[in-house]
């Protein structure tokens, strides 16, 4: 069988170099013959892998080959996430109006990023080039080359520091997991400039290091951190997919976490302290899971969370009563899935209000609570938008036909309601 991480990641950047993605949001200009060569060397790369594999264990000159074909797909892998990353950008400002002064924008000018990016493929290109001539020495033969469904992880990547006293972490680690051990020894990580993922169990840890070390993170896991804030270098993790700080005692989130335009999954379950989240999180597209339960301090949503058409779990949404932050920013959102709370419903004014969260069209849904009361915790979130002598008046006019608007589908198998 071929390197599972070796070939999965050969796979999905043939996969990705295969896509329209470059041509449909004209990123690829002037660089169709580097990717078409790099996808024609990844290819005939791929044809050898099992042999590869099968020969390292005899021969150290072909492990070594290996393993620096696999430094280079790393590398081929973060320049397309930056195609990704800067595909998504122009989606997002082609809905602007001032179009000029977003594509002349520094950092964003496609004629720039262009230009940046054809310098990496022809590193890498050059690189790679050089790995798949050698393997020619090898004499290695080609075979047909399979789609891996191991998802396993080789334990060279990985590096668990449990039950280590003393340990250096080798440079080819991408995996690191901290648990119990002392914070003396893990700012050797800070070394490690490749990490794909680094999971802390324990706030000791984190303390003391005052940055996250690399750059290239696909998975962040800070639980129960101790400190009321995330790090501002959270932004500079562009590729991160998955960031997990739950149990922590943190009451904001960088604004610049909503730059983290290929993030998939937050984690901020049981931050009780959490006031509110970033404002510009309606621009987090790839966001597909977002849990915040048991965030008590939760005061109101970011306006524009109604274009965050991915999400598949959303497990609270505190309606407000202004633009953007009303309850038909659920009318879109009919891929929720599981448990979903809506609070402080005496701002829904009347029952073409409440139909508009879609409910009914929402048939992944299995629990739903519907709160009168501020973030089901309180009655009236103190920054409710109704003055507080119309509350009353209200809840009682309005209350059947509100209930009767957020009817939910029939395959809902639990439902709760507070402060009816």
């Amino acid at each position: 069988m071929a390197d599972a991480i070796l070939s999965a990641l050969a796979s999905t950047i043939v996969g990705n170099l295969d896509s329209l993605f470059l041509q449909e949001h004209g990123l690829a200009g002037g660089l169709e013959t580097e990717l078409e060569n790099l996808k024609r060397t990844f290819r005939t790369i791929q044809a050898v892998l099992q042999d590869a594999e099968e020969k390292q264990w005899k021969s150290e000159p072909i492990k070594v080959w290996l393993s620096d074909l696999k430094d280079a797909a790393y590398v081929v892998d973060d320049v397309l996430d930056e195609f990704a990353i800067e595909a998504q950008w122009l989606l997002q400002r082609r809905d602007l109006k001032n179009r000029v002064t977003s594509f002349f924008s520094f950092g964003h000018n496609p004629l720039v990023f262009r230009q940046r990016m054809a310098h990496k493929l022809k590193n890498v290109r050059e690189k790679l080039d050089a790995i798949a001539k050698e393997r020619q020495s090898f004499h290695l033969t080609e075979g047909v080359v399979e789609m891996e469904t191991n998802s396993s992880v080789q334990l060279q990547e990985c590096y668990n520091t449990e039950g280590h006293e003393e340990f250096e972490i080798p440079k080819t680690v991408r995996h690191v997991a901290f648990y119990n051990k002392s914070v003396a020894s893990s700012t050797k990580v800070l070394k490690v400039l490749s990490l794909r993922s680094l999971l802390l169990r324990n706030e000791e840890y984190w303390y003391g290091w005052g940055k996250i070390p690399g750059r290239k993170h696909r998975a962040l896991s800070l639980r129960n951190m101790l400190k009321e804030k995330l790090p501002k270098s959270i932004c500079d993790l562009k590729h991160l997919r998955y960031l997990d700080v739950s149990g922590s005692r943190i009451k904001t989130l960088p604004e610049s976490t909503a730059s983290l335009q290929n993030l998939q999954t937050l984690d901020l379950r049981d931050c009780t302290n959490l006031i509110h989240l970033p404002k510009g999180m309606k621009h987090m597209k790839s966001l597909v899971y977002l849990d915040i339960t048991d965030c008590r301090s939760l005061q109101f949503m970011p306006a524009g969370m109604g274009q965050l058409i991915c999400l598949r779990k959303l497990t609270l949404f505190i309606v407000g009563g202004e633009n953007g932050r009303r309850i038909n920013e659920l009318e879109g959102l009919n891929n929720l899935a599981g448990e979903l709370s809506i609070a402080d419903l005496v701002n829904v004014k009347n029952l073409k209000d409440a139909k508009s969260a879609n409910l009914k069209l929402k048939t992944a849904l299995l629990s739903l609570t519907l709160s009168w009361h501020g973030n089901g915790y309180y009655l009236f979130n103190s920054q409710s938008f109704v003055p507080r002598q119309q509350r009353k008046s209200i809840i009682q006019v309005n209350n059947e036909e509100v209930l009767e608007g957020l009817q939910p589908h029939s395959n809902l198998k639990k439902l709760r309601i507070w402060g009816y």
